[in-house]
């Protein structure tokens, strides 16, 4: 069945606003990009153990703007968003989220193994190449956050190397294609009603709303299933 103009006009919106109150600084959201999102398993969940950091994020002033380092890896930490076990209160293992944004980085996106494929991950037993990644992501993490270090006079050699590297990897649309490749991310239309416009606005579908684009994005399911 032939889906209709409104319906292919809505699937190819890409809209992604940027309010002031959100971002501070504009996302680089044209061009080949992904939504990615990337964790370090460390066999010490240190910054449980050592920094007393379970919410929040770092650097605290933006949440989903990452900030490179010299060893070329981007870093946007969320200290909760990540499974952590721990057998004792001095004893823990567990994942940091270290990346959460769009960009058009290749350190996380090159794990993905392909467009339809958006887990990746590496290890310290898949040989030296993952290794020397795993190095430079802990660098890069380290270096990010010196200042919390220092605060807790913490000797950043003391804390030891992942022992992983856990990524998902989305697709974000473009001009030239604009219904993606493989999986796409969920947030490829992000509007903001004082910069867009509203959803028929923005996206140029008359009469689009809420509600019509959620039934029409989540086919064949649509509103049947619950949120």
């Amino acid at each position: 069945e032939s889906l209709t103009r409104p319906v292919v006009d809505t699937l190819k919106c890409i809209v992604f606003d940027s309010p002031t109150d959100m971002f501070s600084h504009p996302l680089q959201t044209t061009g080949d990009t992904t939504m990615t999102k990337a964790y370090l398993y460390y066999k010490d969940a240190f910054w449980h153990t050592a920094l007393n950091k379970t919410v929040g994020a770092w650097p605290p002033d933006n949440h989903f703007l990452a900030r490179p380092t010299k060893e070329g890896v981007r870093f946007n930490i969320r200290w909760h968003d990540g499974p952590v076990a721990c057998s004792a209160k001095q004893s823990c293992d567990g994942l940091l989220e270290t990346y959460y944004s769009i960009s058009n980085e290749t350190f996380y996106s090159s794990l993905s193994p392909s467009p339809d494929e958006p887990l990746g991950s590496i290890w310290d037993t898949d040989g030296s190449a993952s290794v020397e990644k795993l190095t430079r992501a802990h660098a890069g993490l380290m270096d990010t956050l010196a200042p919390l270090l220092s605060q807790k006079d913490i000797d950043r050699t003391s804390l030891h190397l992942p022992s992983g590297l856990v990524v998902g990897v989305w697709q974000r649309p473009t001009l030239s294609s604009p219904l993606g490749k493989g999986y796409t991310a969920p947030t490829k239309v992000l509007y903001e009603p004082t910069m867009s416009g509203p959803p028929d606005q923005a996206c140029g579908v008359p009469g689009l709303s809420d509600a019509s684009y959620r039934n029409t994005a989540l086919q064949p399911w649509g509103n049947k299933v619950p949120i």
